[in-house]
């Protein structure tokens, strides 16, 4: 079985994991389901968006820096994004990989961009108390024609479709990355993130990650799983993964810290295991 998990031992870091959860669960139970409504409530933590899948939640820039400063206290690191991670009760989300592999086929400016959006590794943990010992992640290897699919994606990524992208998907952007970027770079990598690739094949290259369509699992071969994540979690991103919430009767809310593309899952764990993560 494939090293793609590793649960962090106690330590120092577990009071932010618990403001976090803190912070996420006294806003959570204010939503009625009205997203509107929710958002203009300036007590709420995080703003919420809607999409096919469910939700989007992001944290606002306060809870983003707070959590980054202590974060940059603890670690001997620096910390890449803060985000949370949302999968419907019921539901699942795709194959994807999120690393930076691939991309140097790509021309600089959609590489330098994407960095932006990419990670290697995430610390997962919990921000709610729902019962998940159901709800999995699942990992694969991808077979040859996956490599080949994306080599040429990137390598044609900029023609892929037209910029200009639409006013709503900058702002959502800014909002994101705020808190980490000058909007002045994000909205200047706006129109590169915005571009796609789909392959035609079951293989579609995003701004965030690259895709595997349900229906294509031919081009992978599960390799690992986890369960319920009950804890802080090291988790490998640039190694094909899927989220599993399907025989689970509660969402899947889990926040995420990730640190730069460079750093790898091996990486991180061995600073962990030599007691070198936090200072």
């Amino acid at each position: 079985m494939s090293d793609n998990h590793f649960q962090l031992p106690t330590s120092e870091l577990d009071p932010i994991f618990q403001f976090a959860k803190d912070c996420f669960g006294r806003s959570y139970e204010r939503f009625t389901g009205d997203v509107n409504e929710f958002n203009r409530n300036g007590n709420n933590d995080f703003f919420i968006t809607q999409h096919k899948m469910g939700f989007i939640y992001l944290w606002k820039t306060g809870i983003i820096n707070k959590m980054v400063k202590d974060l940059q206290k603890k670690l001997t690191i620096p910390v890449h994004d803060v985000i949370i991670l949302h999968t419907p009760a019921h539901g699942s989300y795709q194959w994807h990989n999120e690393g930076m592999e691939y991309t140097d086929n790509a021309p600089e400016e959609y590489r330098k961009a994407v960095r932006a959006t990419r990670r290697s590794v995430a610390l997962n943990y919990p921000v709610s108390e729902s019962d998940l010992s159901n709800s999995k992640i699942e990992w694969a290897q991808a077979y040859d024609r996956v490599g080949e699919l994306l080599t040429q994606g990137y390598s044609n990524i900029m023609d892929s479709v037209g910029l200009n992208p639409p006013q709503a998907m900058i702002e959502s952007h800014i909002k994101l990355r705020s808190a980490t970027m000058p909007d002045s770079d994000i909205s200047e990598m706006a129109e590169l993130l915005y571009i796609t690739h789909d392959s035609g094949e079951g293989v579609r290259i995003k701004s965030g990650h690259s895709i595997v369509y349900d229906n294509h699992d031919e081009l992978l071969t599960k390799v690992d799983e986890y369960y319920g994540m009950p804890v802080p979690t090291l988790i490998r991103t640039n190694q094909w993964h899927r989220i599993d919430n399907t025989q689970v009767e509660e969402d899947r809310n889990m926040g995420s810290i990730s640190f730069d593309p460079d750093y790898s899952y091996f990486d991180i764990k061995k600073l962990i295991m030599n007691n070198e993560f936090i200072k």
